[in-house]
């Protein structure tokens, strides 16, 4: 009987000895797992981290081409990129049926990579038709950002109000790449 008790308290003693170890070995399984998919997790954030400062080091051509086309010109040259400057800013206003004092190209303080260039025009108009043309102008695309505004009552109106005619100097920029040889044709 003694024997048999004892055989009874030795398997009890496995069976809880091997539960425990059952228990500590599935834990320690379900955190290796954890660890595993947050290592995983980690390589993915590594990459995609990577990618971002590559693309931020990368020499203005190629973060060029990052960008969607709609932020840029594309132009055989400098000079092609300031006529299309050109023409889209004279296009806008002429849609107001104004017609520019004087206009030309003028040089804005762009810290930039890419290439930009930059034109600058003179109009007098009402002040509603000032106000319709910046919108269009901000609206354009190819994206271009308006530098400098300066706006000024035409000394005429005693009393001023939206229609009072108003001076208007603007200078605009827009980045501008070099066409491709294989996206020309």
């Amino acid at each position: 009987m003694k024997l048999l008790r004892g055989l009874v308290v030795l398997l009890v003693l496995a069976g809880v000895c091997l539960g425990a170890a059952w228990f500590v070995l599935n834990s320690t399984k379900s955190q290796l797992e954890h660890a595993k998919a947050e290592a995983a997790t980690l390589e993915r954030n590594i990459a995609d981290l990577s990618a971002r400062v590559t693309g931020l080091q990368a020499p203005a051509d190629t973060a060029a081409s990052d960008l969607p086309q709609e932020f840029f010109i594309l132009a055989a040259n400098d000079l092609d990129a300031e006529l299309a400057l050109q023409d889209a800013i004279l296009n806008v206003i002429a849609s107001q049926n104004v017609t520019p004092i004087s206009f030309g190209p003028t040089t804005v303080s762009v810290d930039a990579e890419m290439q930009v260039v930059a034109f600058e025009v003179e109009f007098e108009t009402s002040y509603d038709a000032t106000v319709e043309i910046i919108a269009a102008l901000e609206q354009y695309r190819p994206v271009m950002s308006l530098d400098n505004i300066w706006l000024r009552a035409v000394p005429l109106s005693s009393r001023p109000d939206k229609d009072t005619p108003v001076y208007v100097r603007l200078a605009a920029w827009s980045y501008w790449v070099p066409e491709r040889a294989d996206e020309e044709g």
